[in-house]
């Protein structure tokens, strides 16, 4: 894991042998924008000219490819998924020779997100706000499972036509949307991670999450941002509040109790306001 630290970079946690040469490359860099990767394979960065570079164990590639706004790795296909400035493309490369493919997406792509196996794409069309890219054998990609994977970016048509998509994210297992304030999951229930409370073992593919204030009775959220987690979602909304659901076994639901091992509601955590939160695949890091 990284994060910023008044200009300074700091690493924790698992780090092969090759991770010094991104350490190297960080340090060369002035200023960073975003940092993506897997510490099993590769680790990537952009840079404040939009130049993205990366380092894997038996090769580094620096500044090779340009106007770079954003950009996930998928570990599964061994593919950077790079959403460029300006023009909203979404441009695939395969790590080992770049080979660069452009995504068939009929909108501007505005944020990604992936797993290690699938992809989220949020685009600029209410119409058709979000795509989805790669292995669904969990409903990750909200669609009936028994079509598994999807080779190339389709349309998930429950969100077809209602509001504009504000915010999307993916887990390993499951994937969350937010539309109009509101938090929309799918894939894997086991655990809670879905957030849908009693509701998670109803037949839906894609389902509101359900949120409960302090004495347990439903309550409504602005949502703003969500992240996932392997077995956990975090949900920030537009009072600085984060609310938790899935698995506390590594007391990543950030509550002062940890009398249940899982949750299947949404509740407040125990932070009174943020400013952004994180998650890795078992914790939870919220910005004060």
């Amino acid at each position: 894991m990284e994060f910023i630290d008044e200009g300074t970079i700091q690493f924790w946690g698992f780090q092969p042998p090759w991770f010094s040469k991104f350490k190297t490359l960080c340090q060369q860099k002035k200023t960073i924008i975003s940092i993506f990767g897997d510490p099993d394979s590769m680790m990537g960065l952009i840079d404040d000219q939009h130049n993205l570079s990366f380092v894997k164990a038996t090769s580094q590639h620096i500044d090779c490819i340009l106007n770079a706004k954003q950009a996930v790795y998928c570990q599964g296909k061994q593919d950077i998924f790079v959403l460029k400035q300006q023009s909203g493309q979404v441009e695939r490369y395969n790590i080992h020779d770049l080979k660069c493919e452009i995504l068939d997406l009929p909108y501007q792509v505005t944020k990604m997100s992936a797993s290690n196996t699938h992809i989220l794409f949020l685009t600029n069309s209410t119409d058709a706000p979000v795509y989805g890219l790669g292995s669904n054998r969990l409903s990750q990609l909200g669609i009936d499972y028994q079509q598994q994977e999807l080779k190339s970016p389709s349309m998930i048509e429950y969100f077809c036509g209602l509001r504009d998509a504000n915010d999307v994210a993916c887990g390993p297992f499951h994937s969350a949307v937010i539309l109009g304030g509101d938090v929309y999951t799918f894939g894997w229930s086991k655990d809670g991670r879905l957030g849908w409370g009693m509701s998670e073992d109803k037949d839906d593919i894609i389902s509101l999450a359900a949120f409960l204030d302090v004495n347990d009775q439903p309550i409504e959220i602005e949502a703003k941002k969500v992240v996932c987690g392997s077995t956990h979602t975090l949900v920030l909304d537009d009072k600085g509040h984060v609310w938790s659901c899935g698995s506390n076994a590594y007391g990543q639901l950030g509550r002062t109790t940890t009398e249940n091992q899982s949750d299947a509601y949404f509740r407040r955590c125990t932070i009174d306001k943020a400013i952004d939160c994180f998650t890795g695949r078992w914790t939870s890091f919220i910005l004060l």
